[in-house]
C-alpha cells in the first residue's frame, strides 16, 4: 500500500528475508526456532501471495530469494537450510 500510494504502484517483487540462528537443534529455544519460520517461510509466502495480487492486474515479476543452504547440509544451521529448502519448495 505504502508503494503504490507513493510511487503509483510496482513492476518487481523481491522477497529475501532471512534469519538464522547458529548452534545445535536440541540446544536452540523453540521461539527461535518459531521465529526463523515465520521470517524465512511465511514471509516469504505471505509477501508474494500479497504481491501476486498486484501483479496479476498490473504486470511485472515475483522474484523468491533462497539459499544455497537448501541443498546443503549445514550442521548448526539446521532450521535455517529447513525454511530456505521449504522456500524453494514454494
Amino acid at each position: 500500500d505504502a508503494a503504490r500510494a507513493r510511487f503509483g504502484g510496482f513492476d518487481t517483487w523481491v522477497n529475501v528475508a532471512g534469519l538464522t540462528v547458529y548452534g545445535p537443534l536440541r540446544e536452540i529455544a523453540y521461539a527461535d526456532h518459531e521465529r526463523l519460520i515465520q521470517t524465512n517461510l511465511w514471509g516469504t509466502v505471505n509477501g508474494s501471495l500479497i504481491a501476486v495480487g498486484y501483479l496479476r492486474r498490473h504486470g511485472g515479476a515475483l522474484i523468491n530469494v533462497g539459499s544455497v543452504a537448501s541443498d546443503l547440509a549445514f550442521p548448526f544451521q539446521g532450521l535455517y537450510a529447513t525454511s530456505k529448502h521449504a522456500v524453494k519448495g514454494f
